[in-house]
């Protein structure tokens, strides 16, 4: 299969790698955290990284139903990882970015024609149960109306 992009060119590495020459400036951070994740696989062995992985993504369908939300994905197409939820109506996106980010969580948008209809919330890295339980309480108050002055 051709490659996509000259970063996945496979081949080319493998051939400066005979002439000790990259052909490519590598993408240091993709690299960087490739090697930490794989790091992390090796660390907990491969059943036990997947079985983590879906205990959390658990807590946060969970969270996130108990707030009344519902992925866009089906839940048996749902990865471990990430979950696309429609924005309220009436909740601005950046608001609620904003909101959380000042309550120590990042949520991003939506990409494409889904920038103004959803965002996407992850459970990835150092994001334990708990903390995506965390996460839920502080996203159900950041959707409930901010009081207004009196």
């Amino acid at each position: 299969m051709p490659p996509s992009s000259v970063y996945l060119d496979l081949a080319a590495y493998l051939r400066g790698a005979e002439t000790s020459s990259v052909p490519f400036t590598p993408p240091i951070p993709a690299l960087a955290s490739l090697d930490a994740a794989l790091d992390e696989v090796l660390v907990r062995g491969p059943e036990n990284h997947r079985r983590v992985y879906e205990e959390r993504a658990a807590v946060l369908d969970e969270v996130l139903t108990e707030i009344g939300l519902e992925p866009i994905v089906a839940p048996h197409e749902r990865s471990r990882t990430v979950r696309s939820v429609p924005l309220p109506a009436g909740v601005d996106y950046a608001a609620l970015h904003d909101r959380l980010k000042r309550e120590g969580f990042v949520i991003y948008a939506g990409q494409g024609a889904l920038a103004d209809e959803i965002f996407r919330v992850c459970c990835m890295g150092a994001l334990e149960p708990e903390i995506l339980r965390a996460f839920g309480g502080h996203l159900a108050a950041a959707l409930e109306p901010e009081p207004t002055p009196a």
